[in-house]
């Protein structure tokens, strides 16, 4: 069992919001890792509606990654919001995902994690694919933020739990979750459809 730090980013102002965005760390972050976030965003932001807030937390939770029990809470510092800045109109749930790439097998899968853009505004080519600048911006941005905060940044491949029996006992953990370090990541030059803001 290792301990993982959960750090969130809320969306607010479009349809559907709230929403979040959550990183993992193998440590809590602090200010350098918080403010490497938001210049991902803020790289990204040109295209996010300008009705959009981003807000970062001030705070980590730490979690067991076997279990995902809460352990403690820690100071990030803070950081200011964020707001989109396009004034053009936008499909409600479409946008694209960064894929957070590692090295590991778990579960018989690649571990992998997303982070949605969702919405985006005026990106998108006659064909339903991105427009190929901005997803040389967003391909860029978020390779700089994995440089800025390797080492700490981790995907949490979630652990698996049985039905509850009844009320009072609880769910059976069927397999341990695990962390394991991000290495790279890619962005897909396809729309993404986000189903849920809890992603």
């Amino acid at each position: 069992m290792a301990s993982i730090w959960r750090y969130r980013v809320t969306w607010t102002g479009m349809p559907g919001s709230p929403g979040v965005s959550t990183f993992y760390f193998n440590a809590l972050p602090g200010p350098t890792e918080a403010g490497a976030i938001k210049t991902f965003f803020t790289t990204c932001a040109t295209s996010l509606p300008n009705t959009l807030t981003l807000g970062f937390e001030s705070t980590s939770d730490e979690l067991s990654d076997a279990d995902g029990e809460l352990l403690g809470t820690g100071n990030v510092g803070t950081i200011t919001p964020l707001n989109g800045s396009s004034a053009s109109g936008y499909p409600a749930p479409a946008g694209l995902a960064v894929s957070w790439l590692t090295n590991s097998v778990a579960g018989g899968h690649r571990v992998r994690g997303r982070t949605f853009l969702v919405p985006i505004c005026n990106q998108y080519e006659a064909n339903g694919t991105l427009i190929s600048t901005y997803l040389a911006t967003v391909t860029g941005a978020a390779a700089t933020l994995v440089i800025a905060i390797g080492g700490k940044f981790v995907v949490w491949h979630r652990p698996k739990f049985g039905p509850k029996p009844d009320k009072t006992t609880p769910r059976p953990l069927l397999a341990t979750g695990s962390s394991h370090l991000v290495t790279a990541s890619s962005v897909p030059d396809k729309v993404a459809v986000l189903r849920s803001r809890r992603d």
